[in-house]
């Protein structure tokens, strides 16, 4: 019977439950595709920031000398003014003075405190101000869970404009700033707002756990140009120039309840407070154990969709520094069965690589469509795998 060579690659895509299997994961020279499993895995390696794949940097404690204040109401610093939302109202202080909100002094002093509320409606009939967050010394933005609004300049200058209607903040720390683009998580999905642009999508392929989250913490990633967000519903890592989302899962320890950024070795990078009270970076060298896996597949194994084949042969490649990896075959009549029986752990074969080139494996495991699963305990990165299946006779 004749048989085929394929090269397979990293699902640089992300995770995709959205489309068949076969659509979204078949390996094409003409694009990037996806995966229906992962987990603590993103495109830009662990060890050089290349995009060819891997597990997730760990988290590595550091000292920040510039930590941020942690509010429990949504506040921000704007133009020298504290401005903090309780409820349906929102409240400036006095420009230079955080501590003064005593708003009955002089109407005609414009370093004057302030308070108000969002929209047209009464105060009994206004939604709770959910988010409260800056371009700084440009614009103040105010969000509730439904809509966003903005004060251009100072506070005093003029009227909170309704900027988006439908598209609003969840939770007061769902949202980030890279400097010159706003992402807000929103109960609809995560948008992007740059000035004289407007809102819009960062990505159509927003995974459905994202629309049931109704508490996140939203933090931009200056070292890879990614959002990090950490929800009530599970944590996620969506690379900004890829549109590419990725599981993720922290110790809950680990996991962060401020975020800020800092200066290590000369570069910028995205620092978390742990709920143990611990502020950390995201580090090659880190001792957090992170267990990462991420499904290749499924492959069809055969020319028809009526025939049945054989994964004959393996090879694999990693980046030299990698750790073990585990390779597990998980094999179906239809790409759904090979899903299905790496879900529930089914294996046909396994085998373990290492950094570098590995011998040539010979699986010899037959079914129509075949998913390859592989997992570690430590750091490593994807360099190329390429496959050979042998075409059988009709599917049984």
């Amino acid at each position: 019977m004749r048989t085929s060579a394929k090269t397979l690659h990293f699902p640089l895509a992300g995770l995709d439950r959205s489309r068949s299997y076969r659509v979204a994961t078949t390996p094409s020279e003409e694009r990037i595709y996806a995966t229906p499993i992962a987990m603590n895995v993103r495109g830009t390696d662990v060890f050089s920031g290349r995009y060819r794949g891997g597990s997730r940097p760990g988290l590595k404690k550091v000292s920040i000398s510039n930590a941020p204040e942690i509010y429990t109401k949504p506040t921000t610093i704007y133009r020298g003014r504290k401005i903090y939302a309780d409820g349906k109202l929102w409240y400036a202080s006095r420009s230079g003075d955080i501590t003064d909100f005593n708003v009955s002094g002089d109407g005609d002093d414009p370093s004057r405190p302030a308070m108000g509320k969002l929209g047209f409606a009464s105060v009994n009939d206004a939604e709770d101000i959910t988010a409260v967050f800056s371009i700084p010394n440009k614009t103040l933005f105010m969000a509730t869970k439904r809509s966003t609004w903005a004060i251009e300049g100072d506070v005093t200058d003029g009227p909170l404009t309704r900027m988006a209607e439908y598209v609003g903040v969840i939770s007061k720390d769902a949202w980030a700033y890279d400097g010159s683009v706003l992402y807000l998580v929103s109960s609809n999905g995560v948008y992007a707002y740059a000035q004289g642009q407007g809102f819009v999508k960062a990505s159509d392929n927003v995974p459905n756990e994202i629309a049931a989250i109704t508490e996140a913490l939203c933090a931009y990633d200056p070292e890879h140009h990614a959002l990090h967000i950490f929800t009530d519903k599970g944590d996620w890592y969506f690379d900004i120039t890829s549109k590419a989302w990725w599981p993720q899962k922290y110790d809950t320890f680990y996991r962060p309840k401020a975020r800020a950024t800092t200066v290590v070795d000369g570069a910028h990078k995205l620092a978390l407070l742990g709920n143990d009270g611990t502020w950390r970076v995201f580090d090659s060298d880190s001792t957090e154990r992170v267990v990462s896996y991420v499904a290749i597949g499924p492959i069809r194994t055969s020319a028809r969709e009526d025939m049945d084949g054989l994964l004959n042969e393996l090879a694999a490649t990693l980046a030299k520094d990698s750790s073990l990896v585990e390779l597990t075959v998980h094999t179906g009549k239809t790409a759904e069965d090979s899903i299905d029986a790496a879900n529930l752990g089914v294996v046909a074969w396994s085998y373990i690589v290492t950094g570098g080139n590995n011998y040539k494996m010979r699986p010899r495991v037959r079914g129509s469509w075949v998913t390859i699963l592989m997992k570690s305990q430590g750091a490593w990165a994807f360099e190329s795998m390429t496959a050979v299946t042998k075409a059988l006779g009709g599917l049984r």
